[in-house]
């Protein structure tokens, strides 16, 4: 859609800028309730009508690392009440009542792990004989992931000895014995679902059924009712080899079956991996199975520790940059008027990586820019401003941006722009973006729901209009993916802010980690690797 027209003038700038990046502030909330937008779009509902424009004169900014920089910059920022903006930062000691921020940080602090859910049979079990110590290779994983860098991971398990994936599924709910139980007590345990779930079963079942395509029947349901709940990725570990396959030609083509149809379920869907198992059943192998040759031994389970790390690894870890562009919603305006800024950037970063993000002017994993008040028009007319345009922070970007996040267009909304023309201004600020060299993909959010949208059908008709726009123009471009916005909105709702139009900070939160997913499945295909 249309050609961007450049600005010939400098116009005088009155708004506000936010760049910053910031810690994860409050606990998660019910992690178990989030939909998981990445499976299924949110109806769309309700729109934003952004907070208008906050006085500010402030500085060019500069390629600094520096906090102190960061706070300069905010320095002048003011709310329309005249509170000065100021950044959260982690050892700030805010006082009951005045927010829900940096105080609830030190009870969140486990976010910064990665969490991992071993679920299965007697390989989970670290079943070796009825002589033997369990030697589970969910320890041996843990050990092997250290070498990868991940030293804050946490990882659980449970296996059951002779279980059959049918029985699985029967108990799935338990609190004791099912992996929707495990799920759940994980989420009370830590406040969100395991990241990755390790899930083998199904060897148990082939001495109990007629058709192998059951097994994968069950494999299936317990894959979708852990991505039900939350969970990022499933491994599906492959059926184990043993000696009662290689005597028994029968089970042994069913368990290759089986193997080869989980691969291909995992080939269709992204938050699946196949996983092969690392060694078979052979003489020069004979070391890594028990001595009655049914289970693995001690060094087995270990060995198939060791080879569950890079691939956990591999889904976990993330090392491209993004960068957050858009109005008071990237820039994490919540409560009116107390001037501090909890923007979803580093939760994002921190789901991401694992790591608690650290303030720097540019140069984060997720870098941010939001700029409360601004109209994705106005946006266009500024890409060149050296203090707030899209051209010059990709510019200054001291890496290639693999994924721009762009989440626009509410402010639009109270103006005369028609939905068309609103669209073409955001397909255009995308165009943009896609024009840089620098940049790789960029994720279009849809414009947010809101009490203002719920209160003014006209509003709520353009902001669906737009999105509906803007959605049919992401369908034909390669580099470009369209965000069903992650929450509805609730009056007085845990994600929203009192004023009913911003997000609370454990909304930015929300956004910030239901992002992460996708983040990291563009970033794949930036690499060339397939989604699994």
């Amino acid at each position: 859609m249309g050609q961007l027209k450049q600005a010939n003038n400098t116009i005088a700038w009155a708004l506000a800028i936010v760049l910053f990046v910031l810690g994860w502030v409050v606990p998660f909330g019910n992690a178990a309730e989030l939909s998981t937008i990445r499976r299924r779009a949110i109806n769309e509902q309700q729109a934003e009508a952004e907070a208008q424009g906050i006085g500010a004169t402030v500085v060019a900014p500069q390629a600094s690392n520096d906090y102190d920089e960061l706070e300069r910059l905010l320095s002048g920022l003011q709310t329309q009440d005249g509170v000065p903006y100021r950044m959260v930062r982690p050892d700030d000691n805010i006082a009951d009542g005045e927010s829900r921020t940096s105080r609830s940080l030190k009870e969140d602090s486990n976010d910064s792990a990665f969490y991992v859910l071993c679920y299965g049979d007697q390989i989970t079990a670290g079943r070796i004989d009825d002589a033997s110590e369990e030697v589970p290779y969910a320890r041996r994983l843990k050990q092997s992931l250290k070498a990868y860098g991940l030293e804050n991971i946490k990882i659980t398990y449970k296996g059951f000895v002779g279980w059959t994936a049918a029985v699985m599924e029967t108990y799935t709910s338990s609190p004791n014995w099912g992996l929707i139980g495990s799920i759940r007590k994980h989420i009370d345990d830590y406040d969100r679902p395991p990241h990755i779930v390790v899930l083998n079963a199904g060897y148990n079942d082939m001495w109990h059924v007629d058709n192998p395509g059951e097994i994968l029947v069950h494999l299936k349901a317990m894959t979708q009712d852990a991505l039900d709940m939350g969970v990022e990725k499933v491994l599906l570990l492959d059926l184990q080899p043993s000696v009662l396959r290689v005597r028994n030609k029968q089970k042994d083509t069913w368990a290759r079956l089986v193997n080869r149809l989980k691969s291909q379920y995992a080939q269709e869907n992204s938050n699946v991996v196949s996983v092969v198992f690392p060694f078979a059943y052979e003489t020069k192998n004979r070391a890594l199975f028990s001595d009655d040759l049914l289970n693995l031994s001690a060094e087995g389970h270990k060995k198939l520790g060791d080879a569950l790390a890079p691939i956990i690894h591999t889904n976990l870890a993330f090392g491209g940059h993004v960068f957050c562009y858009g109005d008071s919603l990237t820039a994490g305006v919540s409560e009116p008027g107390n001037g501090q800024l909890t923007p979803y950037a580093p939760y994002l970063e921190e789901a991401l990586t694992g790591t608690y993000p650290t303030f720097k002017m540019v140069g984060n994993v997720v870098d941010n820019m939001g700029l409360p008040g601004w109209t994705t028009k106005k946006m266009l007319e500024s890409l060149d401003d050296q203090r707030f345009g899209l051209n010059r922070w990709i510019e200054l970007s001291p890496q290639d941006i693999d994924v721009l996040i762009i989440m626009t267009g509410t402010n639009d909304l109270s103006t005369t722009s028609t939905a068309e023309e609103i669209a073409e201004d955001i397909i255009t600020l995308h165009e943009v973006a896609l024009g840089s060299p620098k940049v790789r993909y960029t994720l279009a959010i849809d414009i947010p729901p809101s009490g203002d949208r719920l209160a003014s059908p006209a509003k709520n008709e353009k902001a669906r209009s737009v999105n509906k726009l803007v959605s049919d123009w992401v369908r034909l471009q390669p580099r470009v993916q369209r965000l069903f916005f992650p929450f509805v909105y609730e009056a007085n709702g845990a994600n929203w802010a009192s004023d009913n139009l911003h997000f609370s900070v454990a909304g930015y939160k929300t956004l910030g980690q239901e992002l992460a997913p996708i983040v990291r499945d563009l970033y794949k295909q930036k690499k060339g690797e397939i989604k699994a």
